[in-house]
């Protein structure tokens, strides 16, 4: 199809299009410089996720949808990937649900969803969990209708092309799950935690690699304040040319090692307490990463095995400098005190809560 009147379509990001999924709809490549537009899969096609990341390696990231299938798009991209995305999306956008079932309701699947975590018993089971948890909260995040959740989308999927970068993704999933779990559903703040994950170290573009891959655990206190130096250089790249990127996602950012090793921001005590809440929760989801990613210490461990860890890591003087004690502690006694055939229960219940709301009709 050649057509110079590119106002028909309307763009997409590549990262919409779901793998091993039929696409509704056909889907274009455009080439501005003749004002080609070639059609790239017709309706009823289902791209695989080799191809898609193989089309995302070579730099193509958006591609164009004509504006008669706007509304075939947007149902489109609605459509949860993961059946617990699917409780998330009904539980967020069901109406007759009430504000304060809805917390709980979140609360009791997030805490769920972790716990379930737990059973991965290998590294390579524990990332396909991850795996899954990424997705369900990107179900989530679709439901929010705010500029963060579109900036979001455009990034979140690059750890499939660069798997250094599924630490950042795995924080983004964590912090989530984490928020939800304390009770805090509010979509700004849920779009707040996730876009500051994905983006929390971006700043490790400017700090020498042999700094950056070198575990904490065996770094010296000069070379550790050298690492940290990342949290103001992602400030000032993200103020610098993030202009849809909101000020308290970078708040968060800035203090998501305010405790390291003692080192505290000189405006720390100035910040607003739900910024530093959410600089908290980032720094516990990141520290979750870490230690079993093997950025800790050198040692890959299990969900499990971490938690273990990070029991004797907050024994030591080493939990002042890490985050806040009284948070931690009660993410600790809840992981401890749950178990997981309560929390499949309670995934079931609430399941079943949200179809009998659902089945209610207004008067």
């Amino acid at each position: 199809m050649k057509s110079k009147n590119i106002e028909e379509f309307f763009l997409v990001t590549l990262t919409d299009l779901k793998p091993s999924e039929e696409i509704p709809f056909d889907v274009y490549v455009y080439f501005p410089s003749n004002a080609h537009l070639m059609k790239l899969w017709h309706s009823g096609h289902t791209p695989n996720e080799e191809r898609l990341q193989s089309y995302r390696s070579r730099g193509l990231y958006s591609v164009w949808v004509h504006k008669n299938d706007r509304d075939t798009f947007a149902a489109y991209k609605l459509r949860p990937k993961t059946p617990v995305g699917r409780l998330l999306q009904t539980i967020s956008m069901e109406q007759t649900i009430k504000p304060e079932q809805k917390r709980e309701l979140f609360a009791e699947t997030a805490q769920a969803m972790l716990v379930q975590a737990l059973d991965a018993t290998t590294k390579e089971e524990q990332k396909q969990i991850e795996s899954v948890l990424q997705l369900a909260i990107q179900d989530l995040l679709r439901t929010m209708q705010n500029k963060v959740v579109s900036v979001i989308a455009e990034i979140w999927n690059i750890p499939n092309i660069d798997e250094e970068l599924r630490h950042s993704a795995n924080v983004a999933a964590y912090a989530v799950l984490l928020s939800l779990a304390a009770g805090k559903n509010e979509p700004e703040t849920i779009s707040t935690v996730a876009l500051a994950g994905l983006l929390h170290d971006v700043g490790l573009s400017q700090i020498p690699m042999k700094i950056v891959n070198k575990p904490w655990k065996g770094m010296s206190h000069n070379v550790k304040e050298q690492y940290i130096k990342h949290v103001e250089e992602g400030c000032m790249i993200l103020r610098k040319y993030g202009t849809d990127i909101p000020d308290q996602v970078i708040n968060a950012i800035k203090h998501h090692h305010y405790r390291l090793h003692g080192v505290v921001e000189n405006d720390h005590k100035n910040s607003r307490a739900e910024d530093l809440q959410i600089s908290q929760t980032l720094t516990i989801a990141e520290l979750i990463t870490a230690v079993s990613s093997g950025q800790w210490d050198g040692n890959t461990r299990n969900l499990k095995e971490t938690l273990k860890s990070l029991e004797t890591i907050f024994a030591g003087n080493e939990a002042s400098e890490q985050f806040d004690p009284e948070i931690f502690t009660a993410l600790l006694n809840w992981i401890k005190e749950s178990n997981k055939a309560e929390q499949d229960r309670t995934i079931s219940e609430a399941i079943q809560f949200v179809r009998v709301e659902a089945s209610k009709v207004i008067v």
